[in-house]
C-alpha cells in the first residue's frame, strides 16, 4: 500500500504512450486494481536501493477447468492460468527482464501457464520470450465510446 503513489504516477506516465488507455483517477483505484490480493491478484514493483520505485508489473489469475472423459467417467483438472495485466517501467530496455522475473515469479506461485494479450509493447517479448500465438481473437465492445480502428500497439486497455 505505500507504494500506491508512485506506481500511480509510474504507470499514468507509461499509459501516456497508448491511444486507447485507462485513467485511473485516485490512487483508491490503483489500490483496488493493483494491490495483491490472495488468488486473484500479484502485483510487485522494482525500486532502487535508495527506494525509488523504477519498475510495475502486476498479473491476475483466472483458474480454469479442464474436463475429459477417460473410460467410464468424466474428470475435471484445475489448470491454474495467470494473465499480464498493467505494468510500467522507465526503461523500455527492461520490460523484458520484467516479465521474464514475472513468469518465474507466477511459477513459483504454482501457476500453469502466463497469458497475455497483444498490446502496449507486448509484442516485443512474445519471441523471445518464447509465447505462442493464441487460436482466436479478441475484439474489444466499448460501450458508448467511438474510436478508429487501433493497431494492438495502441491499446492499454486490460479487459477481465
Amino acid at each position: 500500500a505505500a507504494d500506491v503513489p508512485a506506481v500511480a504516477t509510474l504507470l499514468a506516465q507509461y499509459l501516456q504512450r497508448a491511444a486507447l488507455r485507462p485513467l485511473f483517477i485516485t490512487e483508491a483505484e490503483i489500490e483496488h486494481w493493483l494491490l495483491p490480493r490472495e488468488g486473484v491478484i500479484h502485483s510487485y514493483v522494482v525500486e532502487t536501493e535508495g527506494g525509488d520505485i523504477t519498475d510495475f508489473i502486476s498479473f491476475y489469475s483466472l483458474p480454469s477447468t479442464v474436463v475429459s472423459s477417460s473410460s467410464n467417467s468424466l474428470q475435471e483438472e484445475r489448470l491454474r492460468v495467470a494473465y499480464l495485466f498493467y505494468y510500467a517501467c522507465r526503461d523500455e530496455d527492461r520490460l523484458e527482464q520484467l516479465v521474464r522475473d514475472a513468469l518465474v515469479t507466477a511459477r513459483d506461485a504454482g501457476f500453469d501457464v502466463f497469458n497475455c494479450v497483444e498490446s502496449l509493447a507486448n509484442r516485443s517479448f512474445f519471441r523471445t520470450l518464447s509465447f505462442q500465438p493464441g487460436d482466436g481473437h479478441l475484439h474489444y465492445y466499448l460501450f458508448n465510446w467511438r474510436t478508429k480502428p487501433l493497431p494492438c500497439g495502441d491499446v492499454a486497455v486490460t479487459m477481465l
